[in-house]
């Protein structure tokens, strides 16, 4: 569904813009747009849920650290966009049955073990998309940087908001697990 509507989309703009585009191109952009319908779903389902549910900043700030710590560690990757929008919007709305966490040192002792775990497994590379060492050693760095970030924006934030960034940490290393296996 996703891909035909892309196809049909891209088309339509390179018929509009006079551009002549070869296949290969066309294949590019249809790629990027499903990409992009694919997050923008999954990030409007989302959005709605947190209205809803009345956690819509705790569901962004899931979103925002899910999204940010995925990009550098990889791991695994549904096999259909449906697949991919149905356990991403999952792995969101669960953040919001996750108990509060009210002592910081419970925090402090969760992202030392997440730190820990990103060192020795970040970033897993898939069939897909291959990573160089170079790649790997950059991606692990940022992948831990941007952890620190997180821990300590989560000391900041009350109680109540604290466990969405902390939650999707532990949801982007969970889904690095599948990954190590299929490898």
């Amino acid at each position: 569904m996703i891909t035909k509507i892309s196809t049909y989309f891209i088309n339509q703009i390179t018929s509009i813009s006079n551009i002549n585009c070869d296949a290969e191109d066309i294949e590019v952009y249809i790629y990027g747009m499903e990409c992009f319908l694919n997050t923008f779903i999954t990030i409007i389902i989302l959005a709605i849920w947190g209205l809803l549910s009345d956690s819509l900043t705790g569901t962004f700030l899931w979103i925002a650290v899910f999204s940010s710590l995925r990009h550098n560690t990889g791991g695994y990757h549904a096999h259909t966009h449906a697949g991919c929008i149905i356990s991403s919007v999952l792995l969101g709305i669960s953040a919001s049955f996750i108990p509060i966490i009210k002592y910081k040192y419970i925090l402090l002792i969760l992202f030392c073990i997440l730190l820990l775990f990103l060192i020795i497994v970040s970033p897993v590379s898939s069939a897909v998309k291959p990573l160089t060492k170079e790649e790997k050693i950059k991606n692990k760095k940022y992948a831990v940087l941007k952890l620190c970030i997180i821990f300590l924006i989560s000391l900041l934030l009350p109680p109540q908001l604290s466990i969405f960034p902390a939650y999707a940490a532990v949801c982007t290393s969970l889904l690095m697990i599948p990954a190590i296996f299929v490898q």
